[in-house]
């Protein structure tokens, strides 16, 4: 028996999964991460039962796990559960067995994003920024439940059309993440907090708020890690000293930048502990560039090597956490000494479920080490 999960399948809105299916589900892997797509791989038991099967399997054949339809998967609590993803199913791998009961079905899918991902589009934006286009070409989107959750860069210009119009040479999912990678912004796409309202957001890493339930190691009856590592790449941390070519003059803009706007989350960041052995790169910008943007997308370059100076890698339990741990917000991490302990980025998680049992691995990232804090949310 899968712990407490219930499935949606189906176009449009999707219904609740039938019985057969339901109980035919052997496994369910999800992953969650902050610069890609989600992802889902349902596992079916299936294999033909009797005469009323004889034209064909009927796991196979169920109509509600037609490619391109929509899935949900929500946990079940008294609280009304979290849900735990929320897009289409993509692909479907069948392995039929001589053997009775070892024949599977395979579904995979991937958040809405996939959809955006279709078609080439030349398309020109002509009067708007970046967070304008971003909420448009979501809005275009919205038979998925996608509600729009758009924050706007640092800088904000508005190109006339005489002077300069955006224009659009790849899908909506492409030009998105293209856009949002100028200002070290992220575009992914949450399952939501109630069912059928994923939201899709495009905006800077999430490094600010209250942290989720501590992740705990070697506290005896607190322990909620089964097991962690770290990671510190002293390599990665990156200043920017150049000077490129305005758009609007025969001047050249500096583009110099040697810290980060990002929220802190440790008390020795790598790109000030190291001293002088830190990376200098120069900013390449595929078109002139204002004063404004010079010094937006240098930030954005020192900002993103920053972000994952310091990783952790992981596995939990569900039962023992007592939580289901989220990607792309923030956990407070204790018990591994004060190296390493203290606030945390949540970089990815993946689901295992299986009968009776929940895990997930983690990655967490901060840009250096020592926590800030003392005293975490349990």
């Amino acid at each position: 028996m899968l712990p407490q999960i219930r499935f949606y399948v189906g176009k449009g809105t999707p219904s609740a999964m039938s019985r057969q299916l339901t109980t035919a589900v052997e496994s369910v892997e999800i992953t969650h991460n902050d610069t890609g797509a989600s992802g889902i791989q349902i596992t079916f038991q299936t294999g033909r039962q009797g005469a009323q099967d004889v034209k064909d399997d009927p796991i196979v054949s169920d109509s509600s796990l037609k490619v391109f339809n929509r899935v949900v998967i929500q946990t079940v609590a008294s609280t009304g559960g979290t849900v735990l993803f929320d897009g289409i199913i993509t692909h479907h791998e069948y392995a039929p067995s001589n053997t009775p009961g070892q024949s599977r079905l395979t579904v995979t899918g991937e958040d809405a994003s996939v959809m955006m991902d279709l078609e080439e589009k030349t398309k020109e934006h002509p009067n708007q920024h970046e967070g304008t286009i971003a909420t448009k070409i979501i809005g275009d989107y919205s038979q998925y439940g996608l509600t729009p959750k758009v924050k706007n860069p640092p800088t904000i210009i508005v190109p006339s059309a005489q002077e300069r119009v955006p224009v659009q040479h790849e899908t909506d999912l492409q030009y998105l993440r293209r856009m949002a990678a100028r200002y070290n912004y992220h575009f992914y796409i949450n399952p939501g907090d109630t069912l059928f309202s994923p939201q899709a957001y495009w905006g800077p890493p999430v490094r600010s708020g209250n942290p989720q339930r501590a992740l705990s190691l070697d506290l005896g009856r607190f322990t909620n890690v089964a097991w962690i590592t770290f990671q510190y790449n002293g390599l990665a941390p990156t200043k920017v000293a150049d000077r490129v070519q305005e758009r609007t003059s025969d001047k050249q803009a500096p583009a110099k930048q040697e810290s980060t706007t990002l929220d802190t989350l440790s008390k020795e960041p790598g790109l000030t502990s190291q001293g002088s052995n830190v990376r200098k790169s120069f900013l390449r910008a595929p078109w002139g560039l204002d004063n404004a943007q010079t010094r937006a997308q240098a930030q954005a370059m020192v900002d993103n090597s920053v972000e994952s100076v310091v990783t952790a890698s992981g596995e939990l339990d569900v039962a023992a956490y007592g939580d289901v741990l989220k990607a792309r917000d923030l956990v407070d991490l204790r018990g591994v000494g004060g190296s390493y302990n203290g606030t945390w980025y949540v970089s990815s998680v993946t689901h295992s479920i299986r009968n009776g049992s929940h895990i997930q691995r983690f990655t967490l990232s901060r840009e250096g080490i020592g926590g800030l804090k003392e005293v975490v949310r349990v």
